[in-house]
């Protein structure tokens, strides 16, 4: 009864790590080459450049974002870590390539059973089922119990959707806001597809602000811990464009547009005046007006 058992036991053992790593699925964008690898809970892009800026996020079986982090390259693969409930997602990568973005997306399946724990754990039970055999080991049983609890503690250990903590929860946020410039009566235009896609950053829809990351907000979540993250001058200095109470560019407060006086720099938000100009910390749906005249 106990021949084969070794022998099955040592497969069992290998197995989980052959599974742990999934086969490549590829997929064209735009005429660019990607493979997606997996390696436990990271989620590898494979593609042909060194450096690029790339971020991952997770979208659920709705389409619903709920999970983003940046990526770790290492010879060509973008590693994403991430663990997840059992379910139907999107893994989504964005990357920028050549000026363009990029989106690759694939499907994903979180399976019910920690497949990789149960086949260890089944293992090692037929090693010690084998060598209790031979040996006549009491305590083999008590071993074997102990791994079928270990075991069931996995299967039944459910991670947070929101990881929260005494300081507040971390959520996955994606923001946008309009901007609208205006110097000595000519509309101004951020560069597009600048910024770190981790932060704030531009796409290709003129003046429109993007951020899409994991925030940090008070337990009650109605307050960003983070501000720093959401001040409007940071895209400034991404685009390298001078902003803050008193410049926009190379005009400053005093400095005259052509055929007019001395100009000054005026900041509206949602049609109301503000004053804190670089250091605003912009929420979702913000209208925001930058004149100098």
């Amino acid at each position: 009864m106990y021949r084969y058992t070794k022998c099955i036991g040592i497969c069992l053992l290998i197995l989980p790590l052959v599974l742990a790593h999934a086969d490549g699925e590829h997929l064209s964008v735009e005429g660019y080459e990607f493979e997606l690898v997996k390696d436990g809970n990271r989620f590898g892009l494979v593609t042909e450049y060194e450096d690029l800026n790339v971020q991952a996020q997770i979208m659920d079986d709705k389409g619903v974002d709920i999970y983003y982090t940046d990526t770790e390259e290492l010879n060509k693969t973008y590693w994403a870590t991430w663990r997840p409930l059992p379910g139907d997602y999107q893994i989504q990568f964005i990357a920028r390539i050549d000026g363009k973005i990029l989106k690759p997306t694939y499907n994903i399946t979180a399976s019910r059973l920690p497949w990789d724990a149960i086949l260890g754990v089944l293992g090692l039970l037929f090693v010690i089922g084998r060598w209790r055999y031979r040996r006549k080991l009491w305590y083999g049983y008590l071993l074997g119990g102990v791994l079928i609890v270990i075991a069931a503690g996995i299967y039944l250990y459910q991670p947070a959707p929101i990881a929260c903590d005494s300081e507040g929860c971390l959520l996955p946020i994606h923001w946008h806001a309009e901007l609208n410039i205006s110097v000595c009566g000519n509309e101004v235009f951020l560069p597009e597809e600048v910024g770190d896609l981790n932060a704030q950053h531009t796409h290709n829809d003129t003046n429109r602000l993007h951020l899409h990351a994991m925030t940090k907000m008070n337990v009650d979540q109605t307050a960003l811990l983070t501000p720093d993250q959401h001040k409007l001058g940071d895209v400034f200095q991404q685009t390298g464009i001078r902003f803050n109470s008193t410049c926009f560019s190379s005009y400053c407060n005093g400095d005259a547009c052509i055929g007019s006086g001395a100009g000054k720099l005026r900041m509206t938000v949602n049609g109301e005046a503000n004053t804190e100009y670089d250091e605003y910390v912009w929420i979702d749906g913000d209208e925001i007006a930058i004149v100098f005249e």
